[in-house]
């Protein structure tokens, strides 16, 4: 056994200078509290599920806004499913549907 601190809400906020692996972890690892966030347009959103993708951006930048994929360090991030702030949990395609986001938006 180890002892460790306390896990803190400020603890899940995502770092996307991080590499991708590192916040692929950070966010399975918040699940299912205290589920792990980011802002967008000033707005919280959290993130419950993603996976790494393929591809390279300057970090925080949404590359992909089919898919909602999003630049890391080296790397990036498919955000999968999302939680809009007030909102429900939805599957990241159709939090798209009704939010569009612009390609080079940087979350964060």
């Amino acid at each position: 056994a180890t002892h460790t601190s306390l896990i803190k809400k400020e603890m899940a906020q995502i770092d996307f200078t991080k590499p991708a692996d590192e916040v692929h972890n950070l966010i399975r690892g918040m699940h299912p509290w205290p589920v792990a966030f980011t802002f967008l347009n000033g707005e919280l959103l959290k993130i419950h599920k993603a996976a790494i993708a393929d591809g390279s951006g300057n970090p925080g930048d949404v590359v992909d806004t089919r898919r909602f994929v999003v630049a890391c360090g080296p790397g990036t991030v498919e955000i999968l499913q999302v939680q809009a702030q007030g909102g429900r949990r939805l599957p990241a395609a159709d939090y798209l549907r009704g939010h569009p986001i612009k390609a080079g938006t940087i979350l964060g």
